[in-house]
């Protein structure tokens, strides 16, 4: 079973996303394999105690910022923060 889920912006419960994504047979990259992060993992595997919960997010310098910030992501108790160091190629 696979099901993805739109986080409200003004506080109102998660609504599903229609239609539901497809079963991914393998990894999917945001670039090049091995050499950048897994946008998408393979949704089939021989054994999975625990189900993923994958977060993702953009974050933008404000005018100020021109070569590092911080982003954070807050939802419910989990709180990460991420510093961006700059320029990014």
């Amino acid at each position: 079973m696979k099901a993805m889920y739109q986080i409200p912006t003004n506080g109102a419960f998660f609504r599903p996303i229609v239609p539901v994504p497809k079963i991914e047979s393998s990894d999917i990259f945001s670039g090049e394999a091995g050499y950048s992060s897994v946008y998408c993992e393979s949704d089939y595997v021989m054994n999975k105690p625990m189900c993923d919960v994958v977060f993702k997010a953009h974050g933008y310098p404000t005018v100020s910022e021109k070569s590092n910030f911080t982003v954070r992501a807050k939802v419910g108790d989990m709180n990460k923060i991420i510093d961006i160091k700059l320029p990014r190629v």
